[in-house]
């Protein structure tokens, strides 16, 4: 089993995960450019069972192109992007 771990830049929140990957992809969409402050997005999916997250976060409600819910959780403090969850 793969260990994944990481955090944002000023180390108050760490993540990991026990598993691999469901897939990994690079996103392009207008959105993910903005919050990865780049041409894309890369999103490492695992099984939200295996994820876990530690520190304090902050949400951005965000909508995908498609219409559907997306939750875009960063660091309150130093500002890096973590997470992107689709909203059910």
């Amino acid at each position: 089993m793969r260990k994944i771990t990481g955090g944002c830049l000023c180390g108050r929140v760490r993540y990991s995960a026990e598993a691999e990957p469901i897939f990994t992809t690079v996103c392009h969409c207008r959105n993910c450019q903005k919050q990865a402050g780049s041409a894309f997005s890369v999103v490492v999916a695992v099984p939200a069972t295996t994820f876990t997250m530690t520190g304090d976060t902050k949400v951005y409600h965000d909508q995908s192109e498609t219409g559907q819910a997306v939750d875009r959780i960063f660091c309150p403090d130093c500002g890096s992007p973590l997470v992107s969850e689709g909203v059910s």
